[in-house]
């Protein structure tokens, strides 16, 4: 079961129930609806690279290869030229961003 965060715009993206084991925060492939699992197998694409200061946008997410590929196509971008992230990436700013420093043991 999942469940959508739409306050938040799906930036990081889902709550996802997994085994009735609890609840945590997941990131779905805007194209196929897919989890992403693996940070190092997605990309962050930017919707447009032209922002007025203090405009916002939602970030899309997408597996890397058809899905990626397939979002550019929809958002008419060119695959050689689109404004996009590794996932990895992506995840590091909102961590520094955010000032989130890890804890424990």
């Amino acid at each position: 079961m999942t469940i959508q965060l739409r306050c938040f715009r799906r930036c990081v993206s889902e709550f996802e129930f997994e085994d009735g084991r609890g609840i945590g925060a997941v990131i779905v492939c805007d194209v196929c609806g897919d989890l992403i699992r693996d940070a190092g197998l997605g990309v962050c694409v930017h919707p447009t690279d032209l922002l007025e200061i203090g405009e916002s946008q939602k970030p899309l997410f997408a597996h890397k290869g058809d899905c990626h590929n397939q979002l550019e196509k929809d958002l008419g971008y060119d695959p050689h030229n689109s404004p996009w992230d590794e996932l990895t990436s992506f995840l590091n700013q909102l961590r520094h961003n955010t000032d989130f420093h890890e804890s424990g043991p």
